[in-house]
């Protein structure tokens, strides 16, 4: 069973505190070092794999979600078809043991056909959206603004 990265950079510092007592602490940190870098490169490695799961993933999410959509186009254009063939021979309702298929009327809804005529009181404004660029120039070139702060992190780069 190989050791995890924390475990061996510890037993590294712990070496590195030992330099005096060691009998050959060059090698030993040597080898710990070379543990490290193949501890390292593997999970480069995985993490590489995992970049490939992650677009397959993605791509199965893409294709799944154009099936679901041709289903639900599927669906509304058998239920409008079904809709205007019972219209035009006057059914209202159809029983059968499986399901029952009746006409109803939907809820009123409004039908804007000139939106310019409509007063502007039943018109309302988009929220407001913080421009984080612009935020992030000033944050930059020092401006103090209540709410934000520029904050610095620190990540990991694999190539």
């Amino acid at each position: 069973m190989t050791k995890s990265l924390m475990v061996l950079l510890d037993e590294r510092n712990q070496i590195a505190e030992q330099l005096e007592t060691a009998e050959n602490p060059v090698e030993m940190i040597e080898s710990l070092d070379k543990a490290i870098q193949v501890k390292a490169a593997g999970i480069c490695i995985y993490c590489e794999k995992l970049d490939g799961m992650v677009a397959a993933l993605d791509d199965t999410i893409k294709k799944l979600q154009a099936r679901k959509k041709a289903f639900q186009n599927r669906k509304e254009s058998l239920k409008a078809y079904t809709l205007e063939a019972m219209k035009q021979h006057g059914i209202e309702k159809i029983e059968c043991p499986e399901c029952t298929v009746s006409i109803q009327k939907n809820p009123p809804s409004a039908d804007v056909y000139e939106p310019n005529l409509i007063p502007a009181e039943y018109w309302k404004q988009p929220e407001p959206v913080l421009d984080r660029k612009a935020l992030l120039e000033d944050l930059k070139a020092g401006v103090i603004v209540q709410g934000a702060k520029l904050k610095q992190t620190e990540g990991i780069r694999i190539r």
